[in-house]
């Protein structure tokens, strides 16, 4: 697997945009966390921050059971 050069803070659509496409659906805003569900696997909890880098990042990455360097692959394949 290619290592990506750069890993930058994302934002929020971004990270939605990932979700919907590994098949989570969303289900519900509390407050500023939008919450999507993916059918016989769990939530993913997607805070409304101008930017989302670091640990938190690494959290929604897990929780969605993939890489960084795949969420990055997942939404370089989308934008083309």
């Amino acid at each position: 697997m290619r290592k990506h050069r750069s890993l930058r803070p994302v934002k929020p659509n971004e990270c939605e945009k990932v979700a919907l496409i590994l098949g989570f659906i969303y289900k519900s805003t509390k407050g500023s966390h939008k919450h999507f569900k993916k059918e016989n696997f769990g939530k993913v909890t997607i805070p409304q921050y101008s930017e989302i880098s670091g640990e938190l990042f690494a959290n929604i990455c897990r929780q969605m059971d993939i890489s960084k360097n795949e969420f990055f692959e997942i939404l370089e394949k989308k934008e083309k």
